[in-house]
């Protein structure tokens, strides 16, 4: 029965250390999922799910051109002041963006058209649509970090920790090989032929 328990614990270590290495993923990887995300949703005109994914992926991996996609999906939502933002922090961010004299054009017409438009005709002013622009393109800026140390990858410890529980139950199981003897009353166990 013993033997049985230990054996099932020992199973359910391992399956559970393989399930939790298996679900990790390194951040540029998830990044990449939440960038893909935002391109199709920004092709199909869902600028707010656009927004938010863009946002998500510069969370794990921020890369500047995130920040522009945010900022040209926002143009393209009608939230001119938001966009305005988000062109000027990937220009901070990317000072020799190949890109850079679009971006510089596009916030000009924006300064522009905030200055000509008084504040009370701003909410009046009916909304144009301009056709979508090409999707925006996903460019790692830096490298990405080294992998972490061997050490400090989390299956590591997870077989570290199976290991080591193998290694109590065997003994335990081992250790309690045969009864001892009644030393008072000189008895032994029967022994079956």
């Amino acid at each position: 029965m013993r033997r049985s328990f230990a054996a099932a614990a020992l199973v359910a270590i391992v399956c559970t250390a393989s399930a939790l290495a298996a679900q990790t993923k390194p951040p540029q990887e998830e990044a990449k999922e939440h960038y893909q995300r935002g391109v199709k949703a920004y092709n199909l005109e869902r600028f707010d799910e656009a927004v938010s994914a863009f946002s998500r992926a510069y969370e794990l991996d921020p890369a500047p051109i995130l920040l522009f996609n945010i900022a040209q999906a926002r143009w393209k939502k009608g939230e001119s002041e938001r966009a305005l933002f988000y062109y000027r922090r990937y220009l901070e961010e990317e000072p020799a963006a190949p890109n850079r004299a679009a971006v510089e054009a596009r916030i000009q017409e924006i300064e522009r058209a905030r200055q000509a438009t008084p504040p009370a005709a701003v909410a009046a002013a009916p909304v144009t649509v301009a056709p979508p622009a090409p999707p925006p393109v996903y460019v790692q800026a830096s490298p990405p970090p080294p992998a972490p140390p061997f050490y400090r990858r989390p299956w590591v410890w997870v077989a570290a920790g199976a290991t080591a529980a193998a290694v109590v139950a065997t003994v335990v199981l081992l250790s309690r090989g045969s009864p001892p003897r009644c030393a008072s009353c000189n008895l032994s166990p029967i022994s079956v032929p």
